[in-house]
C-alpha cells in the first residue's frame, strides 16, 4: 500500500516511465484545466439562464426591473466572482 504522495508519485513515475517533475506538471495542468472547465460551464449556465453576458448586464436588468433580484442575486454573485 502507498503510504504518502511521494511514494505514489515515485511509483507512478516508475510505472509510466515519466520523470516525476513531468508527471507533477502534467497532473497539475490537467487538474487546473478541469477546474477551469467547471467554472466556464457555470458561467455559461448563468449567462444562458438570464440571457445576460456579464454582471453589468444583470445589474442593468435589475435597474430596469426586468429581472427579479431576489431570485437571481446568488447567481449574480457567482458570476461576479467567476469574472474576477
Amino acid at each position: 500500500m502507498i503510504a504518502n504522495a511521494q511514494e505514489a508519485l515515485k511509483l507512478a513515475s516508475q510505472t509510466l516511465g515519466i520523470p516525476q517533475d513531468d508527471l507533477l506538471v502534467q497532473g497539475l495542468r490537467r487538474y487546473l484545466q478541469s477546474q477551469l472547465h467547471e467554472v466556464q460551464a457555470a458561467i455559461f449556465q448563468i449567462v444562458g439562464q438570464y440571457n445576460a453576458p456579464d454582471v453589468a448586464a444583470l445589474e442593468d436588468r435589475y435597474r430596469e426591473g426586468s429581472l427579479d433580484e431576489a431570485s437571481s442575486w446568488h447567481d449574480l454573485q457567482k458570476l461576479d466572482h467567476f469574472r474576477v
